[in-house]
C-alpha cells in the first residue's frame, strides 16, 4: 500500500481491543504475520486487520517465516506498519505483547507509537522507543508526563518478547500507569494521572505505529516483527511470564473465568467460600490469605494440592494457601485466626497435569473477617486533641489464649460531650472546643473507654 503523504488512512492499534466481559478479559487481537506478499496483514482473532505502507524512495519491506521485516531508513521513505485504529474502544485497562528484533539500533527509533499522527507532538501520543540517543537506553509512557528512561543492553538480530502494560488507576494514589517488561522482566513504569489508554484510544483519528516515529527528524526502524496481540486487560507478571515462555504462534487460551466469589462467616476459626465455575472450564482453584488480597497465582503445567485446612495447601508465596482445587463451587475454610479478615481469590482452569492453563485475568475476590467472641476490647485514642484537627481512634479485641484482632471498622462509637470531641461511624476523633470528653467504643456487648 502506498502512503506518499502521511495522512489517516487505516484505523490503527489504539482502540480496536473490542469491549469484553471481565470475567472473560482475554486476548482480543493477534496479528502472526505468516503473509507471504502484498501489504495485508490479518488479525486472526479479531477483524482490525494492519496494513503495511510502502513509501517511495526507501527502504522496503520482507514478508518471511512468519515476520515482516522493516529496512528502516529516513521517515519520508521508510516503509512501516499501521494497526487498525479502534482496537482499544472503551478500555481504560489494555496489554500489548510484542515479539520482535532489532537488525540494527539507531536513535530515536520506534518500536511502536500511538498517536494522532502529528508531526513533533507534544501531547496526543505514547511511545516504546527501540533506542534513545544512546543505543541501549530506552523510553516509554505517554507525551505531557515525565519520562520512564531505562537502560537496557539491546543486542541486533535478537528476537526479544515486549509486554506494554495500561491499568487505569494502578499507580500510586489511583494515578494511571503504564509499566513495560522485556522477556517477562519488569523494565520500569511511568505514572500519568488520571490519563490511561483511552486517552490514546478517545482521539478522532487514532493511529498506531511500527517502526515509524511521529518526528520528522527520526529516522524508521529496521527491525523485524514475528507476532503482536492485545488484550483488554492489564497482564500479570504470571501471565506476561507464562506467555513469554510458550512464545510466538503458540496462543493459550485459558477458559471463562470463575465469578461471584462469597466469603461469609462461619463458626469460630471457619469461613464458608463460594464462586461459579467458568463456563467450559474444568474447575476451579481457590487461594486464601490473610490481610490482604492474594498476589501468588497459579502456573500453568503446574498442578496444586489443595487443603480446607488453612496453611495445609500449597503456598503460593506469601501465606497465599490453596484451599480448594476442583469443580465444585463451595469449600469452608478451618483453622483461620479469629478476628482476622481472610481473602478468597478464584481462578479458573482447563486441562490437567501438564496441559493445566490457569485464567488468571480478572480474578474474583472477596474477603470476610473470621467471627469470634471477644473475651474484652481496648480502645486507643489521643489524649489530647488540637482544635480543628482529626485522628483515627483504634479498637482490639482481646479473644483469649494470646488472639487479638483489629475491630476499628466493626465498632461502633460515641462521646461524652459531641460539642467537645466528635467521633465518626469510623472512629475519627475531631476536636472542636476547649473542654474534656470521653470516647466509648462497643463491639460484641464489649465497651471500652478513653
Amino acid at each position: 500500500m502506498n502512503r506518499p503523504v502521511v495522512t489517516r488512512l487505516s484505523v490503527c492499534l489504539i482502540a480496536a481491543l473490542a469491549v469484553v466481559n471481565s470475567a472473560r478479559a482475554a486476548i482480543t487481537h493477534r496479528w502472526n504475520f505468516n503473509e507471504t506478499s502484498g501489504t495485508n496483514l490479518a488479525d486472526t482473532v479479531g477483524a482490525a486487520n494492519a496494513s503495511i505502507f510502502v513509501l517511495a524512495g526507501g527502504g522496503g519491506y520482507t514478508l518471511s517465516n512468519g515476520a515482516v521485516r522493516i529496512d528502516g531508513g529516513t521517515r519520508a521513505s521508510a516503509d512501516y506498519v499501521e494497526l487498525s485504529g479502534d482496537v482499544f474502544d472503551g478500555l481504560t485497562n489494555a496489554t500489548i505483547e510484542i515479539w520482535a528484533e532489532p537488525h540494527t539500533l539507531v536513535a530515536n527509533t520506534r518500536l511502536i507509537d500511538m498517536g494522532d499522527g502529528a508531526v513533533n507532538p507534544t501531547t496526543n501520543n505514547f511511545r516504546l522507543s527501540w533506542a534513545n540517543g544512546n543505543v541501549n537506553q530506552q523510553t516509554v509512557g505517554i507525551r505531557g508526563y515525565p519520562n520512564a528512561v531505562s537502560t537496557l543492553a539491546t543486542t541486533v538480530n535478537q528476537l526479544y518478547h515486549y509486554a506494554i502494560v495500561f491499568e487505569a488507576n494502578g499507580g500510586a494514589g489511583g494515578q494511571g500507569i503504564v509499566s513495560w517488561y522485556r522477556d517477562g522482566v519488569f523494565v520500569t513504569s511511568q505514572l500519568h494521572g488520571t490519563a490511561s489508554i483511552a486517552a490514546i484510544a478517545n482521539l478522532p483519528s487514532p493511529i498506531v505505529w511500527l517502526s515509524r516515529s511521529p518526528f520528522a527528524a527520526d529516522n524508521g526502524a529496521n527491525a523485524s516483527y514475528h507476532e503482536i496481540r492485545t488484550y483488554s486487560h492489564a497482564m500479570s507478571p504470571t501471565e506476561i511470564f507464562v506467555s513469554r515462555t510458550n512464545g510466538p504462534d503458540t496462543l493459550v487460551i485459558p477458559p471463562a473465568q470463575a465469578f461471584g466469589v462469597d466469603v461469609t462467616t462461619n463458626t469460630a476459626n471457619r469461613l464458608n467460600i463460594g464462586w461459579s465455575n467458568g463456563a467450559g472450564s474444568a474447575g476451579t482453584l481457590v487461594v486464601v490469605s490473610p490481610n490482604q488480597a492474594p498476589v501468588g497465582q497459579p502456573t500453568n503445567g503446574v498442578t496444586y494440592a489443595a487443603s480446607s485446612v488453612f496453611g495445609s495447601g500449597a503456598n503460593l508465596g506469601n501465606t497465599n494457601y490453596v484451599g480448594y482445587v476442583g469443580a465444585g463451587t463451595s469449600v469452608t475454610i478451618t483453622n483461620l485466626t479469629p478476628g482476622v479478615r481472610y481473602y478468597a481469590t478464584a481462578y479458573s482452569y482447563s486441562g490437567s497435569g501438564a496441559s493445566t492453563v490457569y485464567n488468571l485475568a480478572n480474578a474474583s475476590t472477596d474477603s470476610e473477617i473470621v467471627t469470634a467472641v471477644a473475651q474484652s476490647i481496648s480502645l486507643s485514642a489521643n489524649a489530647t486533641m488540637p482544635l480543628g484537627v482529626s485522628s483515627q481512634a483504634t479498637v482490639t479485641a482481646n479473644y483469649g489464649s494470646g488472639i487479638f484482632g483489629d475491630v476499628t471498622a466493626t465498632s461502633t462509637y460515641s462521646s461524652s460531650a459531641t460539642g467537645v470531641v466528635s467521633v465518626s461511624a469510623s472512629g475519627v476523633l475531631t476536636g472542636n472546643s476547649l473542654g474534656s470528653a470521653w470516647i466509648t467504643a462497643s463491639f460484641q456487648s464489649k465497651v471500652s473507654s478513653n
